[in-house]
């Protein structure tokens, strides 16, 4: 009886040490993607969104993203994982954003608190937190509709699908996309869109696409510059990458189709 007790209770310390052992927080598995990080200062209930892609060599990581204070343009972003924490650096034309976090447990989320002194941007010293979001690649086929605000269309609604692909990660603010794109119909009575070549950036979750003829002549693009009266100024993707909804614009094609915008909403896969 006593040596079965002694193998009942060994076998519950390793089964303890396992468990604990699964409990402890883990590395994502890797930095390395489209991050959108958004900064919430204490002071200022307005968030502060920076976007770009992040490249991670061993325990370094670095990248650059579009600059959301005030500031406009690219910073550097630099950064070291130390154990189970982390220390990431935007560097706003010299004046330096200080975000600090903990690696998460599982699938949990990336977050911190962040500080910055007085520089180049803003005048004041600033803190708060911070969390970010990867964004999955967008590359898949996908379908969809545009829908014209052209009061004086037949059929408003055209249909599309298409593929595109997202290029590689170079550590830069965005990634180049392309791709094509097929009308099943059309914005009547003006064939605004048939088949389209499309070339254009993702940084987070801005997506800009350029739409052309097979000849290479300008059609359109997605979103409108501006966006809609009303609507969101930019076109953006979900953080899954399921689905991408904004606005758009078609060149003029004749005297009588003088161009055409309105919303787009596609769908991946």
């Amino acid at each position: 009886m006593k040596w079965l007790l002694a193998i009942t209770m060994i076998s519950l310390l390793i089964l303890t040490s396992a468990s604990c052992g699964d409990n402890k927080p883990t590395a994502p598995t890797t930095f390395t993607g489209n991050w959108e990080i958004t900064l919430n200062r204490h002071l200022n209930p307005v968030p502060l969104i920076y976007a770009g892609f992040l490249l991670q060599s061993g325990n370094s990581i670095s990248g650059s993203v579009v600059l959301g204070d005030g500031c406009q343009g690219v910073g550097s972003v630099s950064g070291t994982i130390t154990g189970q924490t982390f220390q990431l650096n935007i560097n706003e034309f010299g004046q330096v954003i200080n975000l600090s976090g903990s690696l998460p447990s599982g699938n949990g989320p990336v977050n911190g608190q962040f500080s910055t002194l007085p520089g180049a941007c803003t005048e004041f010293p600033s803190t708060g937190s911070w969390s970010a979001a990867q964004i999955r690649s967008l590359t898949g086929t996908f379908h969809g509709t545009f829908v014209s605000t052209n009061s004086n269309a037949i059929t408003p609604t055209m249909n599309v699908t298409g593929i595109v692909a997202q290029g590689p990660n170079t550590g830069a603010s965005s990634a180049t996309l392309s791709g094509t794109l097929t009308a099943g119909s059309y914005v009547a009575p003006c064939a605004y869109l048939t088949n389209a070549t499309i070339t254009g950036t993702i940084s987070g979750t801005t997506v800009v696409w350029n739409l052309f003829a097979p000849n290479g002549t300008p059609m359109g693009r997605i979103p409108l510059p501006g966006g809609l009266p009303g609507g969101p100024p930019a076109a953006t993707i979900s953080i899954d990458g399921s689905s991408l909804t904004g606005s758009y614009q078609f060149q003029p094609i004749s005297s009588t189709c003088g161009g055409d915008q309105g919303s787009v909403q596609l769908t991946f896969p």
